[in-house]
């Protein structure tokens, strides 16, 4: 199986003045995975059109995982239609799945 591990691609407006930090969350999952399946992490968070660039490389995976705190939900809900348009299936995880449900 392989496995896509995907951050969020929005932020906090100017969060990214205070500090700069990788999703190490996603980093640790895949490190505990890595056994199991093919397991990559993508950054998303700085490229110019990250739904282009998801919708390009999503078709090599069976699983993507998504992360989302609240005000990320509804782009992390965007990804996964492209996502699921492609034939993968889909997990989430994060803040806001994890207390809204």
């Amino acid at each position: 199986m392989k496995v896509l591990l995907l951050s969020s691609p929005i932020v906090q407006p100017d969060f990214d003045r205070i500090a700069r930090v990788p999703s190490l969350g996603l980093a640790s999952l895949a490190a505990h995975v890595d056994d199991l399946c093919t397991v990559h992490v993508a950054d998303i968070h700085g490229l110019k059109n990250h739904r282009e660039y998801v919708q390009k490389i999503v078709n090599s995976y069976d699983l993507v995982g998504l992360t989302a705190m609240s005000f990320q939900y509804q782009e992390a809900m965007t990804l996964a239609k492209i996502v699921k348009e492609s034939g993968a299936q889909t997990v989430f995880g994060g803040y806001h799945p994890t207390l809204a449900f």
